[in-house]
């Protein structure tokens, strides 16, 4: 489905190249030090379950410390919006920065399991939230025909990342311990955002963002709605297969080794797919939410639109990984059947989801009347065949 529905001006405004080539390798960056690092939680998550670290946790309070990785993150999205259009961006980013090394290098003073949630969940997720939410809409403000290619090349910096991790955070403790592999993760991740950060540059003064934190007439398109969904349902099965994956292997007998490397292996993957998905769907609706949300809304309206997507994940990102620990052992003790039947269906739901988005875009660009939003480039058309 091609973008037939933005206005001549977003190609005009996009110079599809130049200098925002370096924008995207700053972003496969941040991206790689930020959710690709998140990826590998399922290494730190088994040698909590295993080791027994605080006395009485159980594995859901575990799991409850990646899930506020994600919804931190997302909670926070509106209000790195806002900061980054009344402040510098690279202060915001930096900020985030900040937060998300202390976050790492103060976990290893926890002796309590809610400890871990203040430091390597929350200080964390709150870090990655300002890292990530400005710079995805940076992104997409330097490219319009070659929009899902850069988004393809800079997200595939989370699988980059989480490969790396994973298998770097098992190496690690195997040789130095848990705690060194926490302060590791701190310095690395401190060291490479700030050099990533100094490389990135936006638009805003040619683009004119609509930098509100939440823009609720947005939610009057039927796209912009379905988009929402999507992203909802998505992030279910997304954090269950990430966090679930090595506990599994080592359920039905797998080495603590092999159970690393499949995680690892399926974070090169999603480093192969990702940029693969760019190239081969260039203009089409099936890409990752940053240029997804820019062709619902428009360039204009993404950090508004992305706000809305990051506080949709909010709720999933919290509570998936704690429902599949809930429902593992179900029905028989050590199996994840029932973990696999709520991802799988998340991503079945997701799908259709998907699908009512790319029949309505078909819709909206083929309609003859239509209407924009106010402070719009034309992209979120509101008309007959959106409400």
């Amino acid at each position: 489905m091609h973008e037939s529905g933005q206005a001549d001006d977003d190609v005009l405004l996009s110079p599809d190249g130049g200098y925002g080539w370096v924008v995207v390798g700053s972003c496969f960056i941040l991206n790689a030090l930020t959710w690709g690092v998140t990826a590998s939680f399922g290494v730190y998550l088994t040698e909590y379950v295993s080791s027994e670290r605080f006395a009485n946790a159980k594995p859901l309070e575990y799991g409850l410390v990646g899930g506020l990785n994600f919804s931190c993150a997302m909670l926070l999205a509106p209000l790195a919006t806002h900061l980054a259009g009344r402040y510098p961006l690279k202060a915001v980013v930096l900020l985030g920065c900040s937060l998300q090394s202390i976050g790492y290098v103060t976990a290893p003073f926890a002796s309590r399991a809610w400890h871990l949630y203040l430091t390597q969940g929350a200080l964390v997720g709150s870090g990655i939230g300002f890292v990530i939410v400005p710079s995805t809409a940076v992104l997409s403000q330097w490219f319009s025909k070659r929009r899902s290619m850069a988004n393809g090349i800079s997200s595939a910096g989370s699988g980059v990342g989480g490969a790396a991790f994973t298998w770097g955070t098992a190496a690690m403790i195997k040789l130095q311990g848990l705690d060194w592999a926490l302060r590791a993760t701190g310095i690395i991740t401190l060291v490479g955002i700030v050099i990533a950060t100094l490389l990135l540059r936006h638009r805003n003064s040619q683009i004119q963002p609509n930098q509100r934190a939440f823009d609720i007439a947005l939610l009057r398109s039927r796209a912009v709605a379905l988009l929402l969904m999507w992203a909802f349902t998505t992030m279910f099965g997304y954090v269950v297969l990430l966090f679930s994956l090595s506990e599994f292997a080592l359920a039905i007998g797998l080495s603590r080794k092999q159970a690393t490397d499949i995680v690892g292996f399926l974070n090169v993957g999603t480093a192969i797919g990702r940029p693969l998905i760019g190239l081969r769907f260039t203009n089409s609706v099936a890409q990752t939410i940053g240029p997804l949300s820019a062709e619902v809304a428009g360039i204009q309206n993404l950090q508004a639109t992305l706000s809305l997507a990051w506080a949709a994940t909010i709720l999933p990102a919290a509570s998936a990984e704690v429902i599949a620990l809930m429902l593992q052992g179900l029905p028989a003790p050590r199996t994840y059947v029932y973990p696999q039947v709520f991802a799988g269906l998340a991503y079945v739901i997701a799908s259709g989801f998907l699908a009512a988005l790319w029949i309505n875009l078909r819709h909206r660009d083929s309609a003859s009347q239509t209407r924009r939003l106010p402070g719009g480039i034309g992209d979120v058309e509101l008309n007959r065949n959106s409400r």
